[in-house]
């Protein structure tokens, strides 16, 4: 059972960090 409520998990959490992290990685590389 997974509580629907508005909270995220750690892991959630550091996976949204990552894919954060590695789109601004390609931008800066782009734009540079």
């Amino acid at each position: 059972m997974r509580r629907t409520q508005h909270g995220f998990t750690l892991l959630e959490v550091l996976l949204v960090i990552s894919l954060l992290g590695v789109l601004l990685v390609l931008v800066a590389g782009a734009l540079l």
